[in-house]
């Protein structure tokens, strides 16, 4: 048990550090555009945080019956991912469309990235447990 809440503290602060990183893309990309930096930046910590414990939650619980439980986690968790990124696409103003086009693109891939690391996290958890 210690060892899997050690994993969860390790999964939020690596994803609230990657926030950070990403948070200074956003602001060298879309600050000419109207998109505000620090309220990028607190909306991306505060789905960031909830999209890491929803995601760990998510993994967690792939390999129980509980299927309510796991759809509500995988739901949060997919919210929470594009909570930031709608906040960009409603915002930014006057935004090229090679820029749109691209970011949209930037996000699909990481979301694909994101959802194989998952199923990958969710395949090891199950072979270990059988």
């Amino acid at each position: 048990m210690a060892n899997t809440e050690l994993i969860k503290r390790a999964w939020v602060a690596s994803v609230l550090a990657y926030t950070v990183i990403r948070t200074l893309l956003i602001w060298k990309i879309f600050a000419k555009y109207g998109v505000n930096q620090y309220v990028y930046l607190a909306i991306d910590l505060l789905a960031s945080y909830f999209y890491a414990v929803y995601s760990t939650k998510l993994v967690l619980e792939a390999n129980q019956t509980h299927y309510r439980k796991l759809f509500k986690y995988l739901f949060l968790t997919l919210l929470f991912n594009f909570i930031p990124d709608a906040y960009i696409l409603l915002d930014a103003k006057e935004v090229p469309r090679i820029i749109i086009q691209s970011f949209i693109k930037v996000i699909l891939i990481l979301a694909v990235v994101a959802a194989l690391g998952i199923y990958r996290e969710i395949r090891n958890r199950a072979r270990k447990i059988s």
